[in-house]
């Protein structure tokens, strides 16, 4: 795992990490689903063309999108996608930006803990319920809303990678040579 403060065209970003098995897996899941989505709907406007519908490609569809979104929350977080406030960051010191981002990572990590407990929930109340899709495919909702589960807690394992890695620039590091602990 490697953290670094990079620039890149002038503006400074975040820790970077390096991609471990947990994003990986996501990140293949995720390319899988977005292909079977491609497939699928590519199958259904081929059929449409010729009067005929699958019927279950809008229900599939659905299920793939939200798995997709779920899904790639960690491989966003890792690669450096989300937003962040360049005029802001590239004014501060390294410090200055380990601190905002132990805060901002604090919160994320305190609103994703709490979607991932709601979201347990919801997947097995839906599991010991039973619950059915009302559609012609009737497809029992806790294995959609796994993926949904899976993804957020694949985001906390990756936010506290993170909040690691920002902790991590905020300890002083011993100068070279200073062998004074040994």
């Amino acid at each position: 795992m490697t953290e670094t403060h990079t620039e890149r065209g002038g503006a400074v970003h975040a820790v970077t990490l390096r991609e471990t098995l947990v994003e990986r897996v996501c990140r293949l899941a995720c390319e899988v689903t977005l292909l079977a989505m491609v497939v699928l709907i590519s199958a259904e406007v081929v059929a449409r063309m010729a009067n005929f519908s699958f019927e279950f490609v809008d229900e599939i569809g659905g299920y793939l999108l939200s798995a997709l979104t779920f899904l790639s929350l960690p491989v966003a977080l890792i690669g450096g996608a989300y937003h962040q406030v360049e005029y802001v960051r590239q004014r501060l010191t390294p410090r200055g930006r380990a601190i905002g981002g132990i805060v901002f990572t604090l919160l994320s990590l305190l609103f994703a803990v709490a979607l991932l407990w709601q979201l347990w929930r919801l997947v097995s109340r839906s599991f010991a319920s039973n619950v059915m899709a009302p559609t012609l495919l009737g497809t029992p909702l806790w294995m959609p809303q796994s993926a949904m589960l899976i993804g957020v807690a694949a985001l906390i394992y990756s936010l506290v990678r993170t909040l690691r890695a920002h902790g991590r620039v905020l300890r002083p590091r011993a100068p070279e040579g200073d062998d004074s602990h040994g």
